[in-house]
């Protein structure tokens, strides 16, 4: 068995890994942000409640030279580690912290490498995304720069942080991981980003204007919105999506066990996309997980269909504001191919994405109002 550090344990990822380390009987050392030790530990058991005795938190910020850790703390632990798994990142997309963005994913991953080399670890396994592909029409495990257009300040910070980990002069795994979403059989995220964030602002607004309905029904009627007996917002809005392409959804508990296996494997200089093989298009499941949370009448790629209310307008706009951030996803989704990954001993597909699986999972958020607990 490894002793292996892990950073970002507090994120969707790596908190769904960490037991599967300790159960799997991997000594895991946990790089957790916090200002001092009692914090770190604070943290590592609000997410891990039984931690062993050799579980250790270690207080730190990735955005410091060698992750903020103490140079003794270096010392006693020098050639003790055996690998890194490297998962904390900000998953922000918004231009307004691009710098933040890219402090965070591209200068924590060079401050991870530095500390990999201090400690003299042979082996580094690094989280990225496989939206590193841009607007490619189709990205291998292979690729990495093809001149892609990336989208946002995350996606260009992900890609940079690749060519660090690749130019490092260290052995690696590079795991890049499509849209991930909660346990296949729970339900359970621990974060509500990418497929939840885009629904997210919808929900709030259907309650928002129940609220509305109550107070005055006519009103909302001749403003072209109503709901129906069953408490359904019929919202005669327009989304514009793709009507042909697919969203890359995989599960936390599948990613977590497929991760678990590559980072068992001796790193090899190779990329892993953890992807699913046969994803859904994207219009079915905005429409399916609309239907799921009692939002309907909205159309796909019809703008004039609020021209006759003022107030769908309005709306319309919130929506739009609400959603731009995703607008590349929704509108392009390349081919992701995994032909490494399949080759991996215990491999297995990963759920299929049925609409049961997405009622499951919104059950969930709704739950949870959609906020991190």
């Amino acid at each position: 068995m490894s002793t292996i550090l892990l950073t970002g344990a507090t994120g969707q990822v790596g908190s769904q890994l960490a037991p599967l380390l300790q159960g799997r009987g991997h000594r895991v050392l946990y790089l957790i942000r916090a200002k001092d030790q009692p914090q770190a530990d604070s943290r590592l058991r609000g997410i891990l409640p039984q931690v062993r005795k050799n579980d250790i938190a270690i207080a730190g910020d990735i955005t410091q030279p060698l992750g903020g850790i103490e140079q003794s703390w270096i010392r006693e632990w020098r050639g003790c580690v055996d690998k890194i798994i490297h998962c904390a990142a900000s998953i922000k997309f918004d231009k307004e912290a691009a710098n933040e963005i890219w402090e965070v994913n591209f200068g924590g991953t060079w401050n991870i490498l530095d500390l990999a080399k201090a400690l003299d670890i042979t082996e580094f396994n690094y989280v990225s995304t496989a939206y590193v592909a841009g607007n490619s029409s189709r990205f291998t495990e292979e690729d990495r720069d093809k001149r892609q257009i990336l989208r946002n300040p995350y996606e260009k910070s992900k890609l940079g942080a690749e060519k660090l980990v690749a130019n490092s002069n260290i052995a690696y795994n590079i795991l890049r991981m499509s849209i991930v979403v909660g346990d296949s059989k729970t339900g359970f995220t621990r974060t509500f980003d990418g497929y939840y964030g885009f629904f997210k602002g919808l929900w709030r607004m259907k309650h928002d204007l129940h609220k509305q309905w109550i107070k005055n029904e006519d009103r909302l009627r001749n403003m072209g919105v109503q709901f129906d007996e069953q408490g359904n917002l019929e919202l005669p809005i327009s989304i514009n999506c793709s009507p042909i392409s697919t969203l890359n959804i995989v599960t936390s508990d599948w990613l977590s066990d497929m991760s678990v296996k590559l980072i068992e494997i001796p790193a090899a200089n190779q990329t892993f996309h953890l992807t699913h093989p046969d994803p859904p298009r994207v219009q079915w499941v905005i429409e399916t997980s609309l239907k799921h949370l009692g939002i309907k009448g909205v159309r796909f790629r019809e703008p004039d269909v609020v021209a006759n209310y003022p107030m769908l307008k309005v709306i319309q706009r919130r929506v739009e504001k609400n959603i731009g951030k995703f607008q590349p996803y929704i509108e392009h989704g390349p081919e992701l191919t995994c032909r490494n990954t399949i080759k991996l001993p215990g491999y297995y597909p990963p759920p299929e994405i049925t609409p049961e699986l997405l009622e499951l999972l919104l059950e969930f958020a709704i739950q949870s109002d959609f906020e991190t607990r």
